[in-house]
């Protein structure tokens, strides 16, 4: 696996927990 791809791989982890903090949190 590239690092570009690890990278894109973490960002997208991040991001969707992310929005799950702010759902969980918004209810």
């Amino acid at each position: 696996m590239t690092l570009q791809m690890r990278l894109n791989l973490l960002a997208a982890i991040i991001s969707f927990g992310f929005l799950a903090a702010i759902v969980l949190g918004a209810i």
